[in-house]
């Protein structure tokens, strides 16, 4: 039986159109991490559609097999590390996406901003909000500690390939060109994909950007736009550890007044 899929939650679940696979791909990731560079990517490298993990899509996945069996598509979604014994199955290989804590929480309020419950706060009024409750019906019960803490388990799944933003946005990201053809070929190799030099390269020059919740795409932006006051709540509520868990350094800049 053909598995072949992918999930989104971010899950994502891509269908393989280079040679049959005995597995279907789920992509994973943090909110705010890159996920639509992702599923652009991975439409490139596969010719499939995405579709979000059922039921929600979002972060409360089926434990169905019968779920992902339809091969025109890959699933995405962003499930908890609950969901991980499910998909440690020999059924599915991923890819967890992330980026540095602190650039995602900038993300997620130049996303959320906009949004009624906080077009009235300030920058730093919507950082603060944030920190003590996770915005959208799926976090809210979660403060920003316990959001990352949900996530943190997909780093040492054996069938998932753990990813860095940073490391595959490329240099129109802030990022190097060197890196994001490394990681593109990890990729391709995890799922069993075979793509020469130049499809890469051409894969690569076309995922910046282009997206209907593109923003920034740039990294380290924590650097210029943390408060001191900001700052000091982001390792009090979130904490040095978890940024270290993640595999980011605490550069000199980061204690600096």
């Amino acid at each position: 039986m053909n598995y072949n899929a992918f999930f989104f939650l971010p899950i994502f679940f891509f269908s393989l159109n280079v040679f049959s696979q005995d597995f279907s791909i789920i992509l994973t990731t943090v909110p705010k991490s890159g996920t639509n560079l992702v599923i652009k990517l991975l439409k490139k490298m596969t010719g499939k559609q995405n579709r979000g993990a059922p039921p929600d899509g979002r972060t409360n996945l089926s434990h169905n097999i019968s779920d992902y069996k339809d091969n025109r598509y890959f699933y995405v979604g962003h499930p908890f590390a609950d969901e991980k014994e499910f998909f440690s199955q020999k059924f599915f290989k991923g890819i967890f996406v992330y980026r540095d804590p602190r650039d995602q929480i900038l993300s997620f309020i130049d996303y959320r901003k906009p949004w009624s419950q906080y077009i009235n706060l300030s920058y730093e009024e919507c950082f603060f909000t944030f920190l003590r409750q996770a915005p959208g019906p799926s976090w809210d019960h979660l403060n920003y500690r316990e959001f990352f803490e949900s996530y943190l388990p997909w780093l040492d799944v054996d069938n998932f390939l753990a990813v860095r933003f940073e490391d595959l946005v490329g240099p129109c990201g802030g990022g190097t060109l060197e890196k994001q053809l490394e990681v593109i070929k990890r990729i391709a190799d995890h799922l069993n994909i075979v793509l020469p030099l130049e499809q890469i390269k051409n894969i690569a020059g076309s995922l910046f950007g282009g997206t209907h919740t593109f923003n920034k795409g740039k990294i380290g932006r924590w650097r210029k736009l943390f408060t001191k006051d900001m700052k000091q709540a982001f390792k009090e509520s979130v904490g040095d550890d978890i940024i270290l868990q993640f595999g980011y350094n605490l550069c000199q800049e980061w204690f600096d007044d």
